[in-house]
């Protein structure tokens, strides 16, 4: 159906006749929206038992609808980073000259940002940051956006995370960690250093082979002494 309606005609392959080309019979009633038409049609077709989307077990109702808000949500993000785009600079403008921003622009922003800085900090595995997430946070500095989400934080947390769990022997993996910490003191986001903490002080407890500026981001992460574990943990 149409919108958030949803029927399944189940029928037995032996009883369901003329499918070979059902695509194309469907193609003019779902363009058109035409669901009386296109439930006929299938009615003709499949015949069977009909299902609707309250009759799924519980994990398929949620998987169902899990899609169906990705595809929605997915336009609309097209939609509202063209929005934003296409006014940055004069919002930019405005709060140079100390003009209070729309709240729905600010709003859009930090949604706009937040996003492409968690998707930026989710790729490249053990590499460097994207060079592109420096411009977002120059971009939120020059419309006075704060990005402080918890999704962004649990972002950054993890990608410290694990950027400190595959230290040893790899030393692009110091340096995403400390990119992260960057980023982090950049946006004023505070991170919960507990887990990051604990991987590096049993790491270096262990003796591996680790990165020669592993003390540096030892320090970053408050473990000064390497006989000193962390101190905020449950």
């Amino acid at each position: 159906g149409g919108g958030h309606q949803f029927t399944a005609f189940v029928a037995p392959a032996e009883e369901a006749g003329g499918l070979e080309d059902l695509g194309r019979r469907v193609e003019r009633p779902l363009r058109l929206v035409e669901r009386e038409a296109l439930l006929e049609l299938l009615h003709e077709s499949v015949g069977g038992q009909t299902f609707t989307l309250g009759e799924l077990f519980r994990e398929g109702r949620r998987e169902l609808a899990r899609r169906v808000l990705e595809q929605t949500l997915a336009r609309y993000r097209e939609t509202a980073r063209g929005l934003y785009q296409s006014t940055r600079e004069t919002m930019a403008y405005l709060h140079r000259i100390d003009v209070p921003l729309p709240r729905v622009f600010t709003a859009l922003a930090e949604a706009i940002l937040g996003e492409e800085l968690v998707r930026g900090l989710e790729r490249g595995g053990l590499g460097p940051l994207p060079p592109e997430l420096g411009e977002l946070v120059v971009q939120a500095r020059e419309l006075g956006v704060r990005l402080d989400s918890p999704d962004l934080r649990r972002a950054l947390e993890a990608a410290l995370e694990e950027a400190v769990a595959g230290l040893e022997g790899n030393p692009a993996a110091a340096e995403r960690a400390r990119q992260v910490l960057d980023l982090a003191e950049a946006l004023g986001v505070e991170l919960d250093l507990w887990h990051s903490q604990n991987l590096l002080y049993r790491l270096m407890r262990r003796g591996g082979p680790l990165p020669a500026d592993a003390a540096e981001l030892a320090r970053r992460l408050h473990l000064e002494k390497q006989n000193r574990p962390p101190k905020n943990g449950p």
